[in-house]
């Protein structure tokens, strides 16, 4: 909780940094260079820390599959009711909210095909970022960081690790903040969804909780087994060891899979937000959506989903530890 409040306190202290800077009509050149970079040293590290734990290495050959299977159809879960309850609350694929009036004015009239009565968006609606320079970004450092943690890196690398993943987080949600800042939409965007907002966390549960149930009927494990491996929602160091009084194959499973999710989720970010929408990306990596994977999630789509993120990351992280319980007495 402690971490939780310094990754929010620096994202505040940036935003009100960046709507200075605006206010000033001054630009900080090099800025998003320094965020790739650290965007690039923070994911690398994550995955040194992935492959310097043998319980992973060991586990690929037998349990990796049906964890595997089980994160593809989570994935497709969350997507899909996401979209759903999108198209349903009148958000189009940027993540802004629209009017239901539609635009009849002639194009002569209005000027443009954004006219007073067109669909309002939060802020202009942002060209997709490259998916392909983003998915690079993204899983040559976190493949290099996983054979270099399994081969070679020393130990008081991967023991630092920790205090390496705060500070680079520290030093990109600061960044976030000032990008937030300088936009200037997000306290308008926030008003606008209003309750809307708050849907989605538990939208993103039930997705997941429908793609495991699907998932487990096919890989032939029980649906209680099904749902207790998805209530980890990608925490992957709190479920497992709360599931080994359940079940060792089941908290091997859980391990397996949460850092699938975490991992895969980073790498399919830039695609479902280009193809799919903004908000239906957000809910891919689970809890660490609020902390590790928050910078991965902004820059991948707008500034306006940071807010999306970090409720859908601690609504999700606080129902772990209650739905695992939960899930496991049924």
């Amino acid at each position: 909780m402690d971490v939780l409040i310094l990754y929010l306190s620096l994202c505040l202290v940036g935003y009100f940094l960046g709507a200075y800077l605006k206010k000033r009509n001054i630009v900080l050149k090099g800025a998003s260079v320094l965020q790739t970079i650290a965007l690039v040293a923070l994911v690398f590290v994550m995955g040194a820390r992935i492959g310097s734990e043998d319980e992973i290495v060991r586990s690929l050959d037998t349990i990796g599959l049906k964890a595997f299977v089980i994160t593809m159809f989570i994935f497709a879960g969350t997507v899909a009711t996401a979209f759903v309850v999108r198209k349903l609350l009148g958000f189009d694929k940027f993540g802004n909210l629209k009017k239901a009036a539609k635009c009849e004015c002639k194009a002569q009239a209005c000027g443009d095909a954004r006219g007073a009565d067109a669909a309002v968006p939060f802020a202009d609606e942002p060209e997709a970022k490259s998916d392909k320079t983003m998915l690079l970004c993204i899983f040559v450092p976190v493949t290099l960081g996983i054979l270099s943690g399994f081969l070679f890196l020393p130990d008081w690398f991967i023991n630092a690790s920790g205090t390496i993943i705060v500070v680079g987080l520290s030093v990109l949600l600061f960044f976030v903040g000032i990008d937030l800042g300088t936009e200037g939409t997000i306290v308008q965007n926030f008003k606008m969804a209003g309750w809307r907002v708050i849907l989605f966390p538990f939208v993103m549960i039930i997705g997941t909780y429908i793609g495991s149930v699907v998932a487990g009927l096919l890989i032939g494990i029980t649906v209680q087994d099904s749902l207790c491996v998805a209530s980890g929602f990608g925490w992957y160091t709190l479920a497992p060891v709360m599931l080994m009084e359940y079940s060792v194959e089941i908290s091997a499973i859980s391990f397996m899979h949460n850092v699938m999710r975490e991992l895969i989720g980073l790498l399919l970010l830039p695609i479902v937000a280009k193809r799919i929408g903004h908000i239906e990306s957000t809910g891919l990596v689970g809890a660490g959506s609020m902390d590790v994977c928050l910078p991965i999630i902004v820059r991948t789509t707008s500034g306006n989903m940071a807010v999306y993120a970090f409720i859908i990351g601690i609504v999700l992280s606080f129902s772990v530890p209650v739905m695992v319980s939960f899930m496991m007495g049924l």
